[in-house]
């Protein structure tokens, strides 16, 4: 019995003994859980996250105490401030391709080329303003006593820069300011004309019985039964006695690109024939 129970256990005795690891050869099992770890932590592209170090923070989801640390902070300082430079530039860039947008409308428009009907209404529109400022010419005009001397009827109105280039800045005259010469950067424009060239302006529809004033003889005369007036005889007064006809002879006008503000001055004269040409001649005024 002996030898039988020694011979079973024989190959428990003989069965080889565990071998010593020497060196780095076992695994090392904290490295390997760390590594699963980080990688498992690791941000998916879709969410916000920052990097300190070797660790990745998803800033999605609520912090804890443990990342309140100062290189957590100073991480999330130079975030804030990169973001806040990306949307300034993003900015920045709308702002140019919106602009850019708008000035290429606006020069295809200007290079259009305008069609008939607007061209029509464009000049039908001039033709309502000449009129509207003759129409002031005629009240100012009629406003005055007319007593044998030159006088100066002024008119104001207000144009928008292209509708004084079509009126007045196109016509023939003599530009006066700004020029090379005189206050070369001034906002006002100073412009004078002659009688024949207020005819070109104005057109032949206009006739020299619309333009009519009305006389008066002049007041302050002695009249009799005293000296110079003193005594009974006293002195006369102004009277109106009839109509006569009036003749621009020149003009000069004053424009403020600022104001918008248009002043017509014209030099006008009475005439005491009863007729003449609707200009006048060429006895101009300045």
């Amino acid at each position: 019995r002996t030898t039988t129970h020694m011979e079973a256990i024989q190959p428990l005795a003989s069965a080889p003994s565990p071998q010593k690891v020497e060196g780095n050869s076992l695994p090392n099992v904290k490295q390997t859980v760390q590594k699963a770890a980080t990688k498992k932590r690791a941000a998916p592209s879709n969410e916000f996250h920052i990097t300190v170090g070797t660790e990745t923070i998803d800033l999605s989801k609520p912090l804890d105490q443990s990342f309140v640390r100062l290189e957590v902070l100073e991480e999330l300082r130079k975030t804030v401030l990169k973001l806040n430079a990306d949307l300034t530039t993003a900015k920045k860039a709308k702002t140019t391709a919106s602009h850019s947008t708008a000035t290429s409308a606006e020069e295809e428009r200007s290079t259009t080329v305008p069609s008939a009907a607007s061209l029509k209404a464009a000049e039908k529109k001039t033709k309502s303003q000449i009129k509207n400022l003759f129409d002031a010419l005629k009240k100012g005009i009629k406003a005055e006593k007319w007593q044998g001397d030159a006088k100066v009827v002024k008119v104001d109105e207000v144009l928008e820069g292209s509708e004084f280039d079509k009126i007045i800045g196109k016509a023939d005259g003599t530009l006066i300011q700004p020029t090379p010469e005189n206050k070369p950067t001034s906002k006002v424009t100073i412009k004078k004309f002659t009688s024949s060239q207020l005819e070109a302006i104005f057109g032949s529809d206009f006739k020299a019985e619309a333009l009519k004033g009305t006389a008066w003889t002049k007041g302050g005369q002695p009249s009799g039964g005293g000296f110079f007036g003193f005594g009974k005889g006293g002195f006369t007064k102004s009277e109106k006695i009839g109509t006569v006809l009036i003749t621009p002879t020149a003009l000069e006008v004053n424009y403020s690109q600022a104001s918008l503000k248009c002043t017509f001055k014209f030099s006008c004269r009475q005439n005491s024939y009863g007729s003449s040409s609707f200009w006048g001649g060429d006895d101009d005024d300045y």
